[in-house]
């Protein structure tokens, strides 16, 4: 200015510098967008619909180039014009040994970090969280052992249904039963439930239950051996037997409930030996007797309640069959498939996979979204580091002179050094402060998200506070020991 620079040209030397930082973050940006899709494709659930179709996309990319390029004029346009306002003389005369760089502008910058700092906190407990009600979760019993557990699905052809499919899965459970190191084999036409409740019975001496509006029930077709295989507790009665399979055709008929349906509908009495049927009442299907309770199962998944669920002794043209083996039981999948094709072979044999698998497929789309966002999370927690470390640098940087009268005057490196760090700190609670008042306004988005603890929840809070006041003091320590290591005669004459 002094040489003659108008503010036009300042303005324009400002924003081409902040626009040359942003095409480089940019780029810098991309490289980081295009190994990021790749991890996520590659570590990401197969149940997320079209998941292998997510890309870099080019009008996202355009929007991307645009925003960098309005983000870096937004916030280098209020400096410029403030700078091009300036007298020049004031900076001539100056000569860089104001005690600080102006109340106002170091205000700003330490609200910016504050705001940082705040959105971190923000994003650090939900992912903190998150990943303690995953623990939670996986810690759930499912109601059944996983363990030595092969499991697969069957489909018979559509004209293959009602006494030949009877007749093909009892053939092939007894031949699979006979295998070296099998130890019990059962079917069920759903392992896990993917379905709405929607089955209506009517108990004998009361009105019709379930459906809409009525307590939800699940019906299931199962073979006699299925609660064996997959190690399901019977609490009290009996299991079913082939026998009951032939009754399907005669009456009466047999069913099993589990412990759910038991409390809800037959509290504090054995409901063994009670009747209902299913539909409503004036549904003409024959009554089935209740021979057995089963533990409850988390099949709908594991952070849900188990609800009413029946068990019928039936096969239908799809079942999962599972296989309690003594060792590794993938081992035995080629073995099983061939007593498959012996059998039928005609039937598709799908989804072969540990019973272990498959119920960790089952938290899948909760384990992908906590580590999307504790990935989130930690690049915030970067962007917070280096937030407090650049502003404490410039802080130095600029309080160069007064922290060589301080020295000068008495002050010891270690005054120099807990000042710089105090100003960091004193930014990192002000910063835990507004990031858990936001948490607090987020808390009723974030509640449905949560299994087994509340947004309240003392150790992760404890952890996230503890966490980022580490990462503010480590952030603060290297500009802090660059200031304490300041030379009294040489900042006296410094600028």
């Amino acid at each position: 200015m002094a040489l003659g620079a108008g503010r036009p040209r300042l303005i324009r030397q400002l924003l081409t510098e902040s626009a040359v930082l942003s095409l480089l973050s940019l780029l810098l940006g991309l490289l980081l967008a295009t190994a990021g899709v790749r991890a996520l494709l590659a570590l990401g659930p197969r149940n997320i619909a079209r998941l292998e179709q997510v890309g870099i996309d080019t009008s996202v990319f355009a929007f991307t180039v645009c925003l960098s390029l309005l983000a870096g004029t937004l916030f280098a346009l209020p400096p410029a014009l403030k700078v091009s306002r300036s007298d020049p003389r004031e900076f001539l005369n100056s000569g860089g040994r104001s005690l600080s760089a102006g109340f106002a502008g170091q205000r700003a910058r330490s609200l910016l970090v504050v705001a940082e700092f705040s959105l971190s906190v923000a994003l650090l407990t939900g992912a903190g969280l998150l990943i303690r009600s995953l623990q939670r979760v996986q810690a759930v019993d499912p109601g059944f052992l996983t363990d030595h557990v092969l499991t697969m699905r069957i489909e018979l052809p559509p004209a293959k249904g009602g006494s030949q499919a009877i007749a093909f899965y009892q053939g092939l459970i007894e031949r699979i039963q006979g295998l070296l190191g099998v130890r019990a084999a059962g079917a069920i036409d759903d392992l896990f439930v993917t379905r709405n409740p929607d089955h209506v019975i009517t108990i004998e001496g009361r009105g019709a239950t379930g459906g809409e509006g009525g307590e939800q029930l699940i019906a299931n077709d199962i073979s006699p051996g299925y609660f064996r295989a997959i190690g399901v507790p019977l609490l009290r009665g009996r299991l079913f037997s082939d026998q009951d399979l032939e009754k399907e055709r005669n009456s009466p008929l047999v069913v099993i409930i589990n412990e759910t349906m038991s409390r809800r509908f037959w509290p504090g009495e054995d409901p063994v030996g009670r009747r209902f049927k299913p539909g409503g009442p004036r549904s003409e299907a024959p009554w089935r007797t209740v021979v057995g309770v089963a533990g409850d199962m988390h099949r709908q998944g594991l952070e849900k309640k188990p609800i009413s669920e029946i068990f019928y002794p039936a096969f239908r043209r799809g079942m999962d069959l599972v296989v309690r083996t003594t060792s590794d039981p993938l081992l035995l999948a080629s073995t099983v498939r061939a007593e498959i094709r012996s059998e039928d072979k005609t039937a598709a044999v799908l989804k072969v996979a540990p019973l272990e698998q498959r119920l960790g497929e089952t938290v899948s789309q909760r384990r992908f979204e906590t580590g999307l966002l504790g990935l989130f999370s930690a690049v915030a927690l970067v962007l917070t580091g280096i937030g407090i470390y650049g502003l404490m640098h410039y802080s130095v940087a600029h309080r160069t002179h007064e922290i060589a009268i301080r020295m000068a005057l008495g002050a010891q490196a270690r005054d120099v050094l807990g000042m710089v760090l105090r100003q960091g700190l004193q930014l990192a609670l002000m910063g835990l402060m507004a990031g858990f008042i936001l948490m607090l306004w987020l808390t009723e988005t974030i509640s449905s998200m949560l299994y087994g603890i509340t947004p309240a929840d003392p150790v992760t809070l404890l952890a996230v506070s503890s966490l980022l006041i580490i990462v503010a003091l480590l952030a603060s320590y290297f500009p802090a020991r660059r200031a304490a290591k300041i030379d009294p005669m040489a900042g006296l004459q410094y600028e």
